[in-house]
Parts: structure tokens; sequence; C-alpha cells
């Protein structure tokens, strides 16, 4: 049985979740011959730094996706803070009255949006307080 595809068995096995005796039934081989195979090339090992070498790049991703939400949510908030300063000056500049009790909580609440908390198992959490009246 020279023209086995030991390459491709040992490939499926590492990378996906296949048995042996799956193994052994797709490719006309014995399920014996594959359990054999798979210890002197320690597949299992293959297997499970396979599957920790996945995760890994799964969280990195997903760790840079929150971490550009989190400069996109600070980006946004700052914008606004330009706006309401803007409007502010100008109503100053211009000795219009107001309710400044408007202004002040929307401080307060883009204060609350713009805070970041870094988690103990190193993620991101966001923290939106106080948007309940932003949301009205």
């Amino acid at each position: 049985m020279t023209d086995v595809n030991w390459t491709g068995i040992r490939n499926e096995y590492i990378t996906t979740n296949i048995s042996y005796r799956k193994l052994a039934d797709k490719y006309g081989v014995t399920r014996g011959m594959v359990a054999i195979r798979g210890k002197d090339e320690n597949w299992p090992a293959l297997r499970k730094q396979h599957v920790d070498k996945t995760l890994t790049k799964t969280i990195e991703k997903l760790s840079d996706k929150e971490a550009e939400k989190a400069v996109t949510i600070d980006h946004v908030a700052d914008l606004i803070l330009q706006a309401i300063e803007r409007e502010v000056l100008h109503m100053l500049n211009s000795g219009i009255a107001t309710n400044w009790k408007n202004y002040t909580g929307a401080l307060k609440d883009i204060k609350d949006i713009k805070t970041v908390e870094g988690m103990a198992d190193s993620s991101l959490k966001i923290v939106f307080e106080g948007m309940e009246s932003w949301a009205k």
C-alpha cells in the first residue's frame, strides 16, 4: 500500500475533528495502520498545537477588533465634545441664555461613554452608563 496518501490523512486528522476510524474508512486503510502512523508521528499533539494556534489567532483578531471599536467610540466622543464646545462658546459670545443643565448632562454622558475598562482576561469592556437619557 505505497500509494496511501499519508500526508493527506495526517493533515486531515490534525486540522479537523475526524477520528482514526473515519479516516481509515475514507482512505481505504485499516484503523490500526492509521493509529500506528498517528502514534509514530505524534498526531494528537500536532492536533492540539493546531487547535491552540487557531484559538490564539482568533483571540488576537477579536481583541484587535474590540480595540478598533474602542478607538472609534473615543473618536466620536471627542467629536461630540468639540461640537458642544463650539455651541457653548457661540452662546457665551452671543449672550444667549440657555439651560446649562442639558450641556452638563451631555458632558457627563460622554464621560461615561469614554470609560474603557481593562478586564482581568486581557479583554476590553466599553461601559455605556447613563445612556438611557440619550436614547429617549
